[in-house]
């Protein structure tokens, strides 16, 4: 007798071929019988009626890592299984919760904190290492499936501490040994955030290096790439090149394209967007995405195996220290907050800002790629989230709005901010207004895509404001992009949120409805599926999802 049969659904198994109609068994936390089963004895029957049933959507390119430990995850992660997520890849970005270091693990500590804003030592930590980390999560249990990739930063801070120095030949004999425990812990791969201090400050030697041990363990480099502007393609080719010579798979992070503009550009391209709005016709703004697509594929030509992802939003978000230059983030946090401080080095500071350029590889302090405040402006940030009541107000304003609302230049009310919160500011991120058609055309390139997955980088901390991505990723992308502007098909749409990134991932019996795969499903009602969360308005539940399973447990059952 089966546990679960779920009768007459119209099964899209996530490889991308045609749906068909059937029957599907489910013995404890596996597929077992996929077919025409008649009548059959199973613990539970649910009659799907037509209605479809796919494989849970897995989510590479996630934080959710950073809440996952904690004993409230299940209440502050719920949005994410809502919306029929199964499984989710964390540790990305170079940033992760293991290992929390042994030669500097007061600066680990440190660099966590900025991003979870909260104190550690306070936390329910009992590991230090991967290995303990994990099995900390098997023995607490987690909310949903969880890999995890060995974070580069964490790895290197540890070898390092907060300096900028090009790592010699001990320290990256010291983060081999590091990475090598995390991979034989069950690591998937390593995260690399290039953009970000400190893994903007390794050379490609030191990744050949790490690369070498991904190889020997075969996982995946996911990389959050060095550019992600007009020396993008020398991003790529970096880490195309750290993956050939190692032989592993590459995964390009949240991949997308920052405008090259200066304060008079910044004026024009506003005024082609907002004309852009009224446009009858829809023009090819994606090329700058075709070309670097163009050149994955070239890459892959040669023989290297590139995974790319994408979210389907106009809008980014990260902490706001990681806009600022980086000779300002070295030493610890006192030091750091002292900086900030003081109006002669905040001079430099902003100094810096506007005299730095975009010059590969982005390695000299003045030449920081992260330098979006003098690329795109402050009136691009709004404040995500703070931790003090005080300041809650605040959270949803650009920084050109905060300057004007205490009198201030914004880079100036910025660092005023970073002193009030101790350092704990995320914000969003964009050009435009979110949800500007021309922003989101932009994307079409690397959203449709049959080889891109889908991602949403969730940040869910259980405060502040969300992104629309954490609520209704998933069933967002199907209503608009499937079922009302009809720009892929179901079946390509859904390999894109299941088999492919579960395959870049190699995440075994995962991503696929099929006889011996992990019964992790979602039954949803095409007609109905969809989610109606905006920037404006992100903590709104979707609609459609039916039942999801996870390792054949019922999770949710009609939005409960």
């Amino acid at each position: 007798m089966y546990d679960l049969v779920i009768k007459n659904a119209r099964v899209f198994d996530g490889s991308g071929r045609a749906a068909f109609y059937a029957d599907v068994a489910v013995t404890g936390d596996r597929i077992v019988k996929i077919g025409n089963l008649g009548r059959v004895e199973a613990e539970e029957v649910v009659e799907a009626g037509g209605r479809a049933l796919c494989p849970g959507f897995v989510d590479l390119h996630s934080h959710a890592d950073m809440t996952v430990f904690r004993d409230d995850h299940v209440d502050v992660l719920k949005p994410l299984v809502m919306q029929g997520m199964t499984s989710f890849v964390g540790g990305n970005c170079g940033m992760g919760m293991a290992p929390l270091g042994g030669r500097n693990r007061d600066s680990v500590r440190q660099y966590i904190e900025v991003f979870t804003a909260r104190d550690l030592s306070k936390e329910n930590i009992d590991w230090n290492n991967m290995s303990e980390f994990m099995d900390h999560l098997e023995k607490k249990g987690t909310l949903l499936n969880v890999g995890l990739l060995a974070p580069h930063s964490i790895i290197r801070l540890d070898a390092l501490g907060l300096s900028s120095e090009i790592a010699g030949e001990k320290d990256i004999d010291y983060m081999e040994g590091l990475l090598d425990e995390c991979m034989q812990a069950g690591a998937v791969g390593l995260s690399v955030g290039l953009q970000y201090y400190p893994g903007s400050k390794s050379d490609s030697y030191e990744l050949l290096r790490l690369g070498r041990i991904v190889g020997r363990h075969g996982g995946v480099l996911a990389a959050h790439l060095r550019s992600y502007n007009e020396t993008l393609p020398q991003a790529v080719d970096e880490i195309a090149e750290i993956a050939k010579r190692n032989g592993i798979n590459a995964q390009l992070s949240h991949i997308m394209t920052v405008p090259k503009l200066n304060a008079v550009t910044r004026r024009a391209l506003k005024g082609v967007i907002q004309a852009y709005e009224k446009l009858p016709i829809k023009l090819p703004v994606d090329f700058e995405m075709r070309r670097i697509m163009d050149r994955v594929r070239n890459h892959e030509k040669d023989g290297i195996k590139i995974g790319v992802d994408a979210m389907p939003t106009t809008v980014g978000f990260t902490h706001l220290f990681a806009f600022m230059p980086p000779w300002a983030l070295e030493g610890d946090m006192p030091t750091v907050m002292k900086r900030i401080a003081d109006p002669a080095t905040r001079r430099r500071m902003f100094k810096s800002i506007m005299n730095g350029r975009n010059i590969w590889p982005h390695r000299i302090d003045e030449h920081y790629n992260m330098n979006y405040f003098k690329q795109l402006g402050f009136d691009a940030f709004r404040i995500m989230s703070v931790v003090s009541e005080e300041n809650k107000p605040l959270e949803g304003l650009t920084l050109v709005e905060l300057g004007n609302k205490r009198r201030k230049h914004p880079f100036d009310a910025a660092c005023d901010l970073l002193l009030e919160e101790d350092g704990h500011v995320l914000v969003f991120g964009t050009f435009a207004e979110p949800g500007a058609r021309m922003t989101e055309e932009s994307l079409y390139a690397a959203l449709f895509d049959p080889d891109v997955s889908i991602t949403t980088d969730t940040i869910l901390m259980g405060f502040g404001r969300s992104s629309e991505l954490f609520y209704g990723c998933y069933p967002g992308y199907l209503k608009r992009y499937v079922r009302e502007k009809k720009l892929i098909s179901w079946e390509t749409a859904i390999r894109k949120m299941t088999a492919l990134p579960a395959s870049m991932m190699n995440l075994k019996d995962r991503g696929e409805i099929r006889e011996g795969a992990f019964a992790d499903m979602v039954l949803f009602d095409m007609d109905r599926i969809g989610s109606d969360a905006t920037f404006f308005n992100p903590n709104v539940a979707p609609q459609g999802i039916e039942r999801v399973y996870i390792n054949g447990s019922l999770t949710v059952n009609r939005g409960e």
